[in-house]
């Protein structure tokens, strides 16, 4: 089936701050406890996760099909490709990069970019058919959204239609 993990808060003395490249690749991780202190998460860290139903800030609450990057600053490529059971995506207000196809082929329903992106990389949100908005925080140095179509901020370009909106 899957299994539980809890990623120590400190390793050889000092607090972890990534979950490396390739970290859980393929495997059949069900809910992962990271402490506060990790703000990257490396490309491919999760990806192909096809069980991953949750991750959880160390003390906070675990709910299902959500990852909780609440002090995360730094999605790598491919981080969470193909982790179909994730639908929410709780994002750090310092958040600066979503790599390409970070969340492609999840099940996110709706995505809330905080102001503090600057980079999204191309197919961020490939493959998420049930995403039927991606709204930006006010005050966006990089994007805006409108009608739930998230844009460049002059709004001369659709940087992504969600898939769910048709």
């Amino acid at each position: 089936d899957g299994f539980d993990v809890v990623v120590p808060d400190a390793a050889g003395g000092k607090k972890v701050k990534a979950i490396g490249e390739n970290a859980f690749i393929r495997e059949m991780v069900t809910d992962v406890e990271i402490p506060a202190s990790v703000t990257e998460i490396g490309s491919h860290a999760f990806y192909d996760c096809k069980k991953l139903d949750g991750i959880s800030v160390r003390g906070g609450s675990a709910q299902a099909g959500t990852l909780d990057l609440t002090n995360v600053k730094s999605i790598g490529e491919w981080a969470f490709r193909g982790c179909g059971m994730v639908t929410d995506a709780a994002l750090s207000d310092s958040l600066k990069s979503i790599a390409t196809g970070a969340f492609s082929g999840t099940s996110l329903t709706q995505v809330s970019i905080p102001k503090s992106v600057t980079e999204i990389g191309s197919c961020a949100f490939n493959g998420c058919g049930k995403l039927s908005a991606i709204t930006v925080e006010a005050g966006s140095r990089s994007f805006s959204d409108e009608d739930g179509v998230l844009f460049n901020k002059s709004r001369s370009e659709i940087v992504r239609f969600p898939e769910g909106k048709y």
